[in-house]
């Protein structure tokens, strides 16, 4: 059997879908949403403090939301676009002392930005 004959993943999810009832594809599909949701590499923890950033050119204040290892919510006011560099200021959510990191605004909407940090915070 040569990799030309066997089927591809998506063949073969196909191939199950057109059998499966409609309750079983609410089901499936239930399932697979979950497993997206998962694709974190860490929990998030809710997490309220002052935070203030910076990037080339702009200096700003906001309020974290929630935190993990590696990345925060936060809302702020602000013109800065999604891939761009910032440098952040911010309480330890767990040993209190003030820690500066830096990371890349991966998502804004209309209450704020998702930055990943560079690297990872350690202790939450």
């Amino acid at each position: 059997m040569t990799d030309e004959t066997v089927p591809s993943i998506d063949e073969r999810l196909g191939a199950l879908l057109s059998r499966m009832e409609s309750s079983q594809k609410l089901k499936l599909l239930a399932y697979a949403e979950t497993l997206i949701k998962e694709r974190r590499r860490a929990k998030r923890k809710k997490h309220v403090a002052e935070v203030t950033f910076a990037d080339d050119t702009r200096f700003g204040s906001g309020i974290i939301r929630n935190i993990s290892l590696f990345g925060l919510y936060m809302e702020a006011e602000g013109e800065l676009e999604a891939g761009r560099k910032v440098t952040l200021s911010f309480p330890h959510p767990t040993q209190g002392r003030q820690i500066k990191v830096t990371g890349s605004i991966i998502r804004k909407d209309k209450h704020g930005f998702a930055i990943r940090f560079s690297g990872s915070i350690g202790g939450l």
